[in-house]
């Protein structure tokens, strides 16, 4: 039976450092290094008379004792969650006790760590947990992120409908960048590790400002709102039934207009946010003369009543000549009696989708979050398991791959998931390279490692014969059901991005099982 936790998918967790701590001589660190081929690992081996399996396998039993006394004491004690959670430890070892009494390797770093190895002096002693401000953390940190790919998509969108590629380009690349941090940080909150060290900055981008909503020959006038209109004589608030007429001076000797919905009852204030699209041709040269010399005009009207023609309550004008040079103009106009001011405005915008020559070049600054470092996630693990890690201590790594290297202590892992994580990672790499920004090491890690346990594993599978390839084959079939439970979890829990993350997993392994299942074994 084979592993198949997310604590060991490739690449996703970090490669732990070795730790400064003493080690017991049954800890798994110093079992772990009696597995790796060296000449002092050798000598020990020699001089105590054990093979490593018989070093495994003893340890394996003295930790099984070791959380069956403890779950004893914490029922005596009245624990009962504890007891419950050091029980299904206990439990979770025994496939890697079998495992190891017939003679098969196992992960050390499956097995729970020593309730006592760092000085404990009781198995009650308070552990280490995610607190709210943890959570809140990781929580911010992703909505910024999102909220910077997004504004680079926009604006790489925007320099690449102007025909732009080197800005829209530019703008990609730091997409690619913020979507590697965003993953990091991810699977950093996956596993339970320590929020990264980010800072703020400042940043200045040229946006090209367009309308791609809006085509070659369309031009599109929004009247907003009237604001403070006067109040005819005998007239409350109440009785206002307004009304805008639009009209747009090109083509001059035939001028279009255009009417909004009466507002009822709208006070002085009325409301109306009406589109309206007027033909133009941007090739005709008597069309930038035209919104240079004539504004578009817009008379505001209100209701008298039954047999009662509607009265204007003024002229508001908006100049749109600066849409020669500008995608947009917005302003707020008074209305008009002829040359007199009558009190009230009006709030209208004008847009073409770019301006008639030229670009609407505009400069914005932004509070730009930047992720400096992760903390490696090993050091930070508590000297006791929590009861959710003890539960997903389930798991034995009795056909790992045994090969001479530092990957032969992993788990199997699905080849197609391992192909997956290296080029996921040199993209981020490669990417972070081309924005030339520092690759953090932890990146570099985990590259490592999945390059090397996919080599491992690729080897194990030409020369492990049917055996291996029939534990191989059912250690996929295990972990397409348990990325399809954890991406159900996820979703529940509101993390969308860690579901398809699962479901991504499942479906490379779903792949690798037929392909596997099409070919003659």
């Amino acid at each position: 039976r084979a592993a198949t936790g997310h604590s060991a998918m490739p690449g996703l967790s970090p490669v732990a450092a070795p730790s400064a701590a003493k080690q017991s001589p049954s800890s798994p660190a110093s079992i772990k290094s009696v597995g790796v081929p060296s000449n002092t690992a050798s000598s020990s081996a020699s001089s105590v008379g054990r093979s490593v399996n018989d070093e495994q396998l003893a340890l394996v039993k003295a930790r099984m004792e070791e959380y069956k006394t403890a779950a004893l004491e914490a029922k005596a004690a009245g624990r009962t969650a504890d007891a419950i959670s050091y029980m299904k430890a206990m439990k979770g070892m025994e496939p890697m006790l079998a495992a190891a009494d017939s003679g098969l390797p196992v992960e050390v770093d499956s097995i729970p760590p020593s309730l006592t190895a760092s000085g404990a002096s009781h198995v009650g002693q308070k552990k280490r947990s995610r607190t709210e401000e943890d959570e809140a953390v990781f929580a911010r940190l992703a909505e910024g992120l999102n909220e910077q790919i997004e504004t680079c998509q926009k604006n790489g969108e925007q320099y690449r409908l102007v025909g732009d590629v080197k800005g829209a380009s530019a703008f990609d690349r730091e997409v690619s960048s913020l979507q590697a941090d965003l993953d990091m940080l991810n699977n950093a909150n996956r596993y339970e590790e320590a929020a990264p060290r980010f800072h703020y900055e400042e940043r200045e981008f040229s946006i090209v400002r367009s309308f791609p909503d809006l085509g070659e020959s369309d031009a599109d006038v929004i009247v907003e709102a009237c604001h403070s209109l006067p109040l005819p004589a005998g007239y409350k608030e109440k009785d206002m039934y307004v009304y805008v007429v639009v009209t747009f001076p090109y083509p001059h000797d035939d001028e279009p207009s255009e009417k909004t919905h009466t507002v009822k009852s709208g006070g002085i204030n009325p409301v109306f946010q009406k589109s309206f699209r007027f033909s133009i041709d941007r090739k005709s040269r008597s069309l930038a003369r035209t919104i240079k010399r004539h504004p578009v005009r817009m008379e505001v009207f209100y209701e008298r009543g039954f047999l009662k023609s509607d009265q204007s309550l003024g002229v508001g004008s908006l100049q749109i000549g600066d849409l020669e040079t500008q995608a947009e103009v917005h302003a707020i106009v008074d209305l008009m009696d002829g040359r007199k001011a009558c009190g009230g405005k009006i709030e209208a915008r004008a847009r073409f989708r770019q301006p008639l020559t030229g670009k609407d070049i505009r400069k914005t600054k932004h509070r730009w979050l930047v992720i400096d470092d992760y903390v490696n996630r090993k050091s930070l693990k508590p000297s006791i398991p929590p009861p959710q890690a003890a539960q997903r201590v389930k798991q034995t790594s009795a056909s790992s791959a045994s090969a001479p290297s530092a990957a032969s202590n992993q788990p199997l892992q699905s080849m197609e998931v391992l192909k997956h994580e290296v080029q996921r990672l040199e993209k981020a790499i490669s990417d972070l390279k081309a924005v030339k920004k520092p690759v953090p090491p932890l990146i570099q890690q985990r590259h490592q490692a999945a390059t090397e346990r996919a080599s491992a594993l690729e080897s194990k599978l030409r020369s492990g014969g049917k055996p291996f390839l029939r534990a191989y084959l059912a250690q996929l079939k295990a972990g397409v059901d348990k990325e399809q439970a954890h991406a159900k979890q996820l979703l529940q829990s509101g993390d969308k991005a860690g579901a398809q993350n699962a479901l991504l997993y499942k479906k490379l392994m779903s792949n690798e099982l037929e392909r596997w299942a099409s070919s003659s074994l």
